[in-house]
């Protein structure tokens, strides 16, 4: 097939021009000469073909145009004495074709260099240099430049954009959310940001909220990600809190096929991924007018474990000093009082059984013993060598889209499935538990003679025995993901001067979670409960129902192997799954009602009402907490929402003294939840420039997030905290009046909190919660000349009835601590003591809507295509930065308590990327760096840490790409110098968790090839 070479400018028709559109009458076809990219704009708008333009149309001015003209004409008319024409190729694309010398660079394909594009943030149809919300956009380029398999890795390079759940950092969620990969912008948290699919809401992928899972697009099936930050919900509604992510997918190349090819492995041998995808499309299919395009991809993402890297499995941690005060990062911590081998106390002194269970030895502290749970060598468990540093993905993807003209208007349906496959994996069942605790009586016969004998001598009949039951398998879950959406819509001109756009959307996620690595708790306290029997000699389970169902005796004193059935007696998978369905309907009018003398008025006005459902069916023994893994209740819940909306922009002044361009704009949404009743959302702005190089702009906007399913109908799910106890004898003083109130709760000077240990919480959802609103506030100033471009941005965010649950370390504070009695009585009442140690087992809490955050920071990009051209080709230099000057959590506003999270991990206050590209019409060279500024790595700050903040990071990648007759050939390799994480306690040295932020694997080389046929 023929392919045009397209040396200038490429225009894509969005809404695809037919013969008989490009032929239509322009009645309003005075477009003043300007800027040939504003020109273009204008004409776009007036004809209904909506165009992407290269940047480099902002350095040509256009003609004039007056009278009624045919869109053609009408285009010809604005490119006379630029040096370009224009071609419509086929039915939807025209083509600009440079036909004069013109002072720019060589060109490059528009996937190589920023682009100026329709922007989210506005439904107006704007483009981003005139886009009065500040965007970034990470093209078709830089995401291969990435070199990642997933999406939400690459993001991470937007200064804006923190680690929510993802590969790295989700292998401990067993409940369901394991292998998820969740965005988090400006720190709000997942379910503040709203993401996009080509402009349409998509359904999510975890029970109860509505953040979508971006393993379920496969990179190569993306175009490019716009980000726009600031309240975004009276443009798209609920949850755009922080800001707007909108993937826009790549669509079949007209009558030809794309078939892409890829594979990567790290420096250190492992870390395979390998994908294929093929694109195609057809115009005109069989003579129906319809053009059908889609696409097939299949990748693969190898998990990785810890075991793998000795920077991430050296049981390099924090533990308190030797002098008591403060905490040092050094290797080989483990954990007590855990061992594989089984340890238990008698007497007040920790013996542990030998790797044979013939007999005990006192427990080895190692080289440093703490009261926080932790020890430097020894016995104990060593966790790292469990973890995952990334979790493993198979994925396969499909889309098939459908377009017809018929006439001016516009027929289009889609339709999209993903299946995906994780397998994530944490430790082994550790016991005690607040499961259970693993009981052994003086009867039992695995016990040595020596035990026995002690446990007779301190006049006790049983021991609880501290156990690494590595028998079982590593807990974890495998979890089958089945995402379906399909769209449909039209769209077309109504009169002169409006166009409609109706659009229906339905989409199901279904997750099938089958848990690993777990016991029935009751049976297997039966199984390891074993006596001698009095006549035959042989080992039984003590109980008689239980002998009689077939249990078999588990031996758990030792390391050694153990009987396969005693394991098989008591071990399960318990299966569950997690279902969300969203139905969408809307509609919209957008148009030009009026002419001011600086021009047209833009408005839309449009509705929209949508159903959200979500369920979670858990299996009979999760529902009633009878595994090792806290309880999970079934639950389900829907809502519905009806909302209206619309947006204006006006232009008040153009062309005048001092005034280049004068615009005002403003969008409102009213919303009714089936839930918590009305909600409205607004935002209004003011765009100014006093010449054309240089622009002002200043944004104001409400917005609101209605809580999600699980917020409101969650039943009480359980799960872990890591929390210090104040009133452990190493923190009783860190606060004047705390000693005395944790005498008063009967806690002595020398009490040991087991600070260090994970402890249970009781999470619950709460029907009586209200939205929550925010104010957001933009103020950006922009210049450009020539190839150079500098825009900076401050922000500031405040959210008020922020909905989550009481920190867990602010209730164990505010019991001992608060200065208001019915403060203080109600955090104790929410904190469990065992009645005879005082140790903690057990807090509750419930979403309320009482936090505050609250968030500001500035934004900072440059871009700059340096002329003239460098031996042939064309050099583009870039940079972003983002400072976060602050971000508080007030978990409850009314009684003050904030907490600042800016420095501190995920959260540092400086990330910046820089990036710089040669490309000719044969090759690009591509470098880019990531900046990681300095953060803590813990936010407690009353406590001292030798090595308390990880220091400024940067990480290196190159690409380069090679483009022949029908194919390219790329070459990337991301973290070029091998840099691993900050070697900090805390998971940090692993780069997972909160410490996710940094590249984990080293040195990542992928090979990738393209064919056009």
């Amino acid at each position: 097939m023929m392919r045009w070479a397209v040396s200038g400018v490429m225009l894509a028709a969005l809404s695809p021009a037919t013969g008989s559109a490009a032929h239509a009458q322009v009645r309003d076809a005075a477009i003043e000469a300007q800027p040939l990219d504003r020109a273009l704009a204008l004409w776009s708008a007036r004809t209904g073909i909506q165009v992407v333009m290269a940047a480099d149309t902002r350095r040509v001015r256009s003609h004039r145009v007056r009278g009624g003209l045919s869109a053609q004409a009408a285009l010809r008319r604005l490119l006379a004495g630029t040096g370009y024409e224009a071609r419509f190729l086929g039915a939807h694309t025209v083509a600009l074709l440079r036909v004069a010398p013109a002072p720019a660079p060589p060109s490059v394909t528009p996937d190589e260099r920023p682009q100026d594009i329709v922007v989210t943030g506005t439904r107006l149809g704007a483009l981003s240099n005139n886009a009065i919300m500040p965007v970034r956009t990470m093209g078709r380029a830089e995401l291969d430049g990435a070199a990642q398999a997933d999406l939400a890795t690459s993001l991470l390079r937007i200064g804006a954009i923190q680690p929510g759940l993802g590969l790295q950092s989700s292998q401990n969620q067993t409940s369901g959310g394991a292998g998820l990969s969740l965005i988090d912008l400006r720190g709000l948290g997942v379910a503040r940001t709203l993401v996009l699919v080509d402009g349409q809401r998509q359904v999510g992928a975890r029970r109860g909220l509505s953040a979508v899972d971006l393993n379920t697009i496969p990179p190569q099936m993306v175009e490019r990600i716009e980000v726009t930050t600031g309240g975004g919900s009276a443009v798209y509604g609920a949850d755009a809190v922080a800001g707007v992510v909108n993937i826009i997918l790549r669509h079949g190349p007209v009558d030809g096929i794309d078939l892409n090819a890829t594979s990567a492995l790290s420096s250190y041998g492992d870390a395979p991924t390998r994908g294929v995808s093929l694109r195609w499309g057809r115009s005109d299919v069989v003579g129906s007018g319809w053009d059908l395009s889609g696409g097939l991809y299949h990748d693969s993402i190898a998990a990785v474990n810890a075991a793998a890297r000795g920077y991430a499995s050296d049981g390099l941690d924090v533990i308190r000093a030797a002098s008591g005060e403060g905490l040092v990062t050094l290797p080989g911590i483990h954990f007590l009082p855990a061992d594989a081998a089984g340890s238990y106390t008698i007497g007040g002194a920790r013996s542990v059984f030998a790797a044979n269970g013939s007999t005990a030895r006192p427990y080895d502290t190692g080289a440093m013993g703490a009261r926080d749970g932790r020890q430097i060598g020894g016995d104990g468990l060593a966790p790292q060598r469990y973890d995952q540093l990334r979790l493993g993905l198979v994925r396969t993807a499909a889309n098939l889209s459908l377009r017809r003209n018929a006439g001016a208007h516009r027929l289009a349906a889609s339709l999209r499935i993903v299946a995906t496959t994780t397998r994530s994996l944490w430790q082994p069942m550790i016991f005690p538990s607040d499961r259970a605790a693993l009981s052994l009586t003086t009867a039992n016969p695995f016990l040595p003679d020596a035990t026995v004998a002690a446990m007779r001598a301190a006049g006790i009949g049983q021991i609880d025995v501290a156990k690494v039951l590595d028998a079982f398998g590593r807990v974890g879950s495998v979890n089958h993901r089945l995402m379906t959406t399909a769209r449909a819509g039209a769209g077309g001109p109504v009169g002169d001067r409006w166009r409609y756009t109706l659009d229906a959307g339905w989409g199901r996620s279904h997750d099938a979670i089958t848990t690993i690595g777990l016991a029935d708790v009751d049976r297997l306290r039966q199984s390891i409960d074993a006596i001698r029997d009095p006549v035959t000699g042989a080992i039984r389970c003590r109980d008689a129902t239980a002998r009689a169902a077939g249990c078999v005796p588990l031996d758990i004193v030792g390391s050694g192997p153990v009987d396969p059935a005693a394991v098989a007696w008591s071990a399960i998978a318990p299966r569950s799954g997690e279902t969300l369905t969203q139905v969408i309907l809307g509609g919209q009018m957008t148009g030009r009602p009026w002419t001011l003398p600086a021009g047209p008025v833009e408005v839309t006005i449009g509705w929209e009402a949508r159903r959200e459902i979500s369920d979670r069916r858990s299996s009979a023994i999760q529902q009633r907490g009878g595994t090792y893994l806290p309880q999970v209740p079934s639950y389900a819940g829907r809502y519905g929402v009806a909302e209206a909306l619309g947006e204006i922009s006006a232009p008040l002044l153009m062309h005048r003294a001092g005034v280049d361009r004068l615009t005002v704009t403003a969008a409102w949404r009213l919303s009714h939840y089936s839930t918590v009743g009305w909600a409205g959302a607004w935002h209004a702005g003011l765009d100014y420039a006093p010449v054309a190089a240089l622009r002002f702009r200043a944004m104001r906007s409400r917005a609101v997030r209605a809580p999600n399913i699980g917020e409101l109908y969650s039943g009480p799910a359980q799960g872990y905290a890591f929390v210090t106890d104040p009133c452990d004898a190493t923190r009783r003083d860190a606060v004047a009046v705390r000693a005395a109130r944790c005498d008063a709760l009967g806690l002595s000077a020398a009490f040991d909190g087991q600070n260090g240990i994970a402890k249970p919480v009781t999470y619950d959802g709460n029907p009586a919660l209200r939205a929550e609103l925010a104010d957001t506030s933009t103020l950006g100033v922009s210049w450009e000349r020539g190839g150079a471009r500098v825009t900076l941005d401050g922000w500031h965010i405040r959210v008020d009835r922020a909905i989550g649950f009481p920190i867990e370390q602010a209730t164990l504070n505010d019991c001992v601590d608060a200065a208001d009695g019915p403060r203080r009585t109600a955090a104790c009442g929410a904190i469990s003591r065992d009645a005879a140690s005082g140790q903690i087992v057990g807090l509750r809490a419930r979403y309320t809507n009482i936090g505050r955050i609250d968030t500001a920071g500035i934004d900072l990009a440059a871009d700059w295509r340096v002329t003239p051209a460098i031996a042939g080709g064309a050099v583009d230099l870039s940079a972003t930065a983002t400072w976060v000057g602050r971000l508080a959590v007030t978990a409850d506003a009314a009684s003050g308590g904030t907490v600042r999270l800016d420095g501190i991990l995920p959260n540092p206050r400086l990330r910046a990327s820089l990036g710089a590209r040669w490309s000719s019409q044969r090759l690009t060279l591509d470098w880019q760096a990531r900046l990681i500024g300095s953060a803590r790595i813990t936010g407690d700050e009353t406590i001292p840490i030798d090595r308390p903040a990880t220091g400024l990071r940067s990480y290196h990648d190159l690409g380069a790409a090679l483009r022949l007759a029908s194919a390219t050939l790329r070459l990337d390799v991301a973290n070029v110098f091998d840099a691993a994480p900050p070697r900090r306690g805390y998971q940090t040295s692993q780069g997972i968790g909160a410490a996710a932020l940094y590249p984990n694997l080293g040195r990542i080389v992928r090979l990738g090839a393209t064919a056009t046929f």
